[in-house]
């Protein structure tokens, strides 16, 4: 194994692979991508660890492999992460202005924590921002363009200014809040969890609600402008 206790500051071109557990971050562990950096993860694993800290102002980047890469230490992003391939997910939270963005049949995942992300991040790409068990407060304008925003868990709530444009969601369980007019340009697939959006979630395409060994639970307001089918 191996194990960071101390401060790692990656200025060039790092390869980050590995195996499930291979690499512990320690509480005080943290590493740091400058600007000048970039960080490539090329294997499906998993860090472990209590704490740790990930810092990046350059580009985060899980590429060439099609399984889950899961970083266990809190990002603090002011940079870009781009999952290419596979899914690159983050289970402790974080917080920032950066962006993040994955390509077709790509996945970021939130998977753990609170992540406070504030004016100035952008979340694009043609493939898929999932939170399934984190709580995900969104500052600042926001436009999920061409891809899939998935909520399977935990809270995203929309809390910007101006709209937040999505193409498609897709709301399986946890909780869609915020204060954000949310319009969804394409599909939505509501079968479980929460609406509380009190700017409401504007449906624009053919959209679904239809609760599958699931509750469905409207708190907020959804806005329909397409078609709707509840079943």
């Amino acid at each position: 194994n191996m194990y960071l206790y101390g401060l790692l500051i990656n200025a060039g071109q790092l390869t980050w692979g590995g195996s499930i557990d291979s690499f512990v971050f320690n509480s005080s562990g943290t590493l740091n991508n400058l600007a000048s950096g970039t960080i490539t993860l090329t294997n499906d694993f998993s860090t472990f660890g209590s704490g740790g800290t990930i810092g990046n102002a350059g580009l985060l980047l899980k590429a060439g492999t099609s399984g889950t890469t899961t970083l266990s230490a809190a990002l603090v992003n002011s940079g870009a992460v781009q999952a290419q391939s596979g899914v690159l997910s983050f289970s402790s939270g974080g917080s920032g202005s950066g962006n993040f963005s994955a390509a077709g049949g790509a996945t970021v995942d939130l998977s753990g924590g609170t992540f406070n992300l504030g004016t100035g991040t952008s979340i694009s790409g043609a493939g898929n921002f999932e939170v399934d068990a984190a709580t995900v407060n969104l500052g600042g304008t926001y436009a999920v363009t061409n891809g899939l925003v998935t909520i399977t868990g935990g809270v995203l709530n929309f809390n910007g200014t101006g709209l937040a444009a999505v193409t498609n969601l897709n709301l399986s369980g946890g909780t869609l809040g915020g204060s954000n007019l949310v319009s969804v340009s394409a599909a939505t697939t509501w079968s479980g969890g929460t609406i509380n959006n009190t700017g409401g979630v504007r449906l624009n395409g053919a959209s679904s609600l239809s609760a599958v060994n699931n509750n469905m639970y409207l708190y907020g307001l959804l806005i329909n402008a397409g078609q709707l089918t509840w079943g």
